[in-house]
């Protein structure tokens, strides 16, 4: 069996995981700023609490997020 139709919301937190990831490691800024925001959109709908109150720090965070892809520095 696999994972989609054992646990659809593991599954689903788990693409969420990994687009979220796959959109830190982007470079071009205007793909990125796109792609996090259609993100966040997703998290909001998925019903799974976790992501949703991730989503809402992100965007309380996002100029620093966007900085971030911008130049790959951070201020740790």
């Amino acid at each position: 069996a696999n994972l989609p139709s054992i646990n659809k919301r593991i599954y689903e937190a788990h693409l969420m995981k990994d687009s979220l990831a796959a959109i830190l490691d982007r470079r071009q800024i205007h793909v990125a700023t796109k792609k996090l925001h259609e993100w966040i959109r997703w998290t909001w709908y998925s019903g799974i609490k976790p992501f949703e109150r991730l989503s809402r720090t992100i965007l309380k965070h996002k100029d620093g997020i966007l900085a971030y892809i911008r130049t790959r520095m951070n201020n740790g």
